[in-house]
């Protein structure tokens, strides 16, 4: 007798087809393009299988956001490694800045989440959660930086990362929204004097 073995389903790999699919989706499309049946086309799979995980819009920008976090981790690490100090800290806040289209993508699906995040409490806890997670590591990072001399020993850390966060979130809506006067050349000229504000005394 024929025995039928059931198909094994690799659920996490699924998964993340589904979610490269988002990216590919908001990447041609826009926010406003990833819908579940637009997702769906793009992974090959049925819209029942889509809204296995992703109920609703809400849900698809959430996980567009939880892989940008992903991809933008990974990467700052590439690009940090073998860095310490002041140069280690302006690295990690140019990785944050839309200075290619890869990151202009991620900080156009950042700020879609961001407007929900004023009515929609799901989408308020994924924006604290990337928020404390950047201000951890621009802390520390300040923190080596006054160490070595580089940033002035008076700042305090804490608040002076929450400035500097600040600063290139607010820089880059900018250059989103007017690249026609904030060039990438200009994000980097304004971030780096940013940084010399901090600087010791001369």
């Amino acid at each position: 007798m024929l025995r039928v073995v059931p198909k094994v389903v690799d659920v996490e790999r699924r998964r993340r087809d589904v979610l490269e699919a988002v990216w590919r989706v908001v990447e041609r499309d826009g926010v406003a393009g990833a819908t579940v049946r637009a997702i769906a086309l793009e992974a090959g799979a049925s819209t029942t299988v889509v809204t296995h995980w992703f109920r609703n819009k809400d849900e698809v920008l959430r996980a567009a956001l939880d892989l940008s976090h992903h991809r933008i981790a990974a990467r700052r690490a590439r690009h940090m490694e073998g860095r310490s100090g002041r140069d280690a800290l302006a690295e990690a806040l140019r990785q944050m800045l839309p200075l290619d289209s890869e990151r202009k993508l991620e900080m156009q699906i950042e700020i879609n989440v961001w407007l929900r995040a004023l009515s929609d409490e799901s989408s308020r806890e994924v924006h604290l959660a990337s928020h404390d997670r950047s201000l951890q590591l621009l802390q520390r990072l300040v923190e080596e930086s006054m160490s070595t001399g580089e940033l002035d020993t008076s700042l305090d850390p804490r608040r002076t990362a929450e400035g500097l966060l600040a600063f290139v979130d607010g820089l880059g809506v900018d250059a989103l929204v007017h690249p026609d006067r904030v060039s990438d050349e200009r994000q980097l000229l304004l971030l780096e004097e940013q940084l010399d504000l901090l600087a010791p005394a001369r």
